[in-house]
């Protein structure tokens, strides 16, 4: 009799897990003016204008678990494997024009080391996830987990990479376990330098009015005071590759 409702326990445990490792699929993305439509047909991906006019279409290539934006001319598209798989030995960030590839990049040209790749499940996170077209779709813009602020015109060209407004010379990225010792002041036990030199003991006191209900957590620290821009208070930059303690330092 016991037997019964063990096996549905774990039938629903492991379609659990199933779910929460399994790839996303999406077939269908509209520009931001909501005037194109990107959609997958058959083996395929097709443009179409708002009257449902098939405007060109490109082969599929496991895009449908990743992200796709596409101009609001329907011109360009840009497909972001931003819950990349750990098989992926390719590129990461590619710029279509009418359909043709145009440029591709792969992660190491994006992000300074696989040390901050973050594991979700059977995938990997590289990038923050509010990357967006900018400009009337002319220009594409992310954020690495690195804190890489990128910046590229829709033909694929890199305008700009710059670390977050308020960063300087004096300024501390860092990853590491947080603990408040006292109100509006943290200690930071410090697992991962993102930039920045190391300090004693990799040990860092800094103010906040941030409330950190996060055990674990990367800021940017200027001159005492946490000034972690909020894109960059994300959830996702709970870095567990290559931590200190992993190198016995």
């Amino acid at each position: 009799m016991l037997l019964r409702p063990f096996l549905i326990l774990m039938l629903l445990l492991a379609g659990e897990m199933a779910g929460a490792n399994s790839t996303r699929y999406k077939t269908a993305f509209i520009s931001n003016n909501q005037q194109y439509t990107l959609r997958l047909d058959q083996q395929e991906w097709e443009v179409v204008d708002r009257s449902g006019v098939r405007q060109y279409a490109f082969p599929d290539a496991g895009f449908t678990s990743m992200t796709m934006l596409i101009s609001n001319d329907g011109q360009q598209v840009v497909i972001v494997d931003d819950l990349m798989s750990a098989r992926n030995t390719g590129s990461v960030l590619f710029f279509y024009d009418r359909g043709k590839e145009i440029k591709a990049f792969q992660r190491l040209e994006l992000i300074g080391s696989d040390c901050f790749l973050v594991r979700n499940g059977d995938h990997f996170n590289w990038c923050l996830p509010d990357f967006q077209l900018l400009d009337q779709g002319s220009r594409f813009t992310l954020a690495t987990l690195d804190f890489y602020e990128l910046e590229f015109d829709l033909q694929g060209k890199l305008l700009n990479k710059k670390r977050p407004e308020g960063y300087d010379e004096h300024t501390f990225i860092l990853f590491g376990e947080v603990v408040q010792t006292k109100k509006n002041t943290w200690s930071m036990n410090i697992l991962k330098y993102i930039a920045g030199p190391e300090v004693p003991d990799h040990t860092i006191q800094f103010r906040s009015k941030w409330y950190h209900n996060q055990p674990s957590r990367a800021v940017m620290v200027r001159n005492g005071i946490d000034v972690t821009p909020k894109r960059f208070r994300s959830p996702a930059l709970n870095f567990n590759r290559c931590l200190i303690r992993e190198n016995g330092r």
